[in-house]
């Protein structure tokens, strides 16, 4: 009757981590890289978009959304904030 409950873990393990699967873990530094970029395309200068990418990687890899779009929001708009944070949590 709830044989499907053995096979949900080894699903769960196996997700790729990105997306929602990537709050809650270390932001790769290539993301970082890649989120800098467009925080520059978007209008940042350069000491802005590190404090935007690393106030908002370091929320996120803490699994704390709301908090790293506060951060990011300091120095983008609301639109911007959830570019950036697309930005950190995919590949």
């Amino acid at each position: 009757m709830a044989e499907f409950i053995v096979d949900r873990p080894a699903k769960i393990a196996s997700a790729p981590e990105d997306g929602f699967n990537a709050m809650g873990k270390p932001i790769p530094q290539h993301r970082k890289q890649n989120a800098f970029e467009h925080c520059k395309l978007m209008g940042l200068d350069t000491e802005e978009a590190w404090f935007a990418v690393n106030g908002t990687a370091e929320q996120l890899a803490r699994d704390q959304p709301y908090e790293a779009q506060a951060i990011a929001m300091k120095y983008l708009d609301l639109v911007g904030s959830y570019r950036l944070m697309a930005v950190l949590l995919t590949a």
